[in-house]
């Protein structure tokens, strides 16, 4: 099973706003009956497969910033994916 994770991304202090990470992460099934998830974005994490990382994006104060953009993204692909 696909899902889809975010954490904060580690920018250089001459970056201004905030970035935040995006990635599909495949599961166990395992994971997946029991409903948990991963603590962190990382293929050596607990009941995880396969990690697809997809960048780190700014994150903006509307739905059209890059962040949000990416977040839906993701969203369809794994959704394709576990179909």
């Amino acid at each position: 099973m696909w899902i889809v994770m975010t954490s904060a991304a580690r920018m250089p202090r001459s970056c201004r706003g905030s970035y935040r990470n995006v990635a599909l992460v495949k599961i166990t099934p395992q994971y997946a009956a029991e409903g948990r998830r991963p603590k962190i974005i990382s293929k050596r994490a607990r009941g995880v497969e396969t990690v697809e990382h997809l960048g780190h994006h700014n994150v903006g104060k509307t739905e059209r910033c890059a962040y949000c953009v990416a977040l839906a993204e993701a969203q369809e692909r794994a959704d394709r994916l576990n179909a």
